[in-house]
């Protein structure tokens, strides 16, 4: 199944955890997940090629290990997401595309990421100490995710589960 547009915080061990999964993939997709002790995000599938993990547009923040991942290898997607200030580490485990988390790039937006365009910054959230994740005016976060996906507001999609709603100006003119 898909886990799409959620805000998961301060859950204990997990943020979402996919453990032994089998009989097809899973999307995870514009969720902010923060404040675990253990993992944001872990995926384990039940088969090393088969089942696979698709993970964009995720902001992962505060726990202990951001987002890890086994079995799936190379077929795995681990892109546009921002994870930032995992105590341990924000990427683990044997089924990551290499290179992951090798903040050796630049995204659209002229901020240092991996190949995949996975980047590492303090999202910059209204007030996480009170549970307002929504996002800040020149947060990363900003259109920073995947380009093939839109916010309702008709840009960029943005990292996390809220956009940050632009106005866009509108030209008229007359004859």
């Amino acid at each position: 199944g898909n886990i799409i547009g959620n805000l998961i915080y301060n859950n204990g061990d997990y943020g979402i955890k996919l453990q032994s999964v089998r009989y097809g993939d899973c999307q995870v997709r514009n969720n902010t997940i923060d404040g675990h002790t253990g993992y944001g995000l872990y995926w384990n599938s039940n088969d090393a090629y088969w089942y696979t993990l698709e993970a964009l547009n995720n902001s992962i923040t505060n726990n202990e290990t951001g987002i890890h991942c086994d079995n799936g290898y190379e077929n795995n997607t681990v892109a546009y997401n921002n994870c930032w200030n995992n105590s341990s580490s924000n990427y683990s485990g044997s089924g990551l595309p290499t290179g992951t988390g090798n903040l050796t790039d630049i995204n659209a937006n002229g901020i240092v990421s991996d190949i995949y365009y996975n980047i590492s910054e303090y999202p910059l959230y209204v007030d996480q100490a009170n549970g307002d994740f929504n996002l800040q005016e020149g947060s990363p976060n900003i259109d920073a995710g995947d380009p093939s996906y839109s916010d309702p507001d008709g840009s960029v999609a943005d990292i996390g589960y809220a956009y940050y709603y632009q106005s866009i100006p509108s030209i008229n003119f007359s004859p």
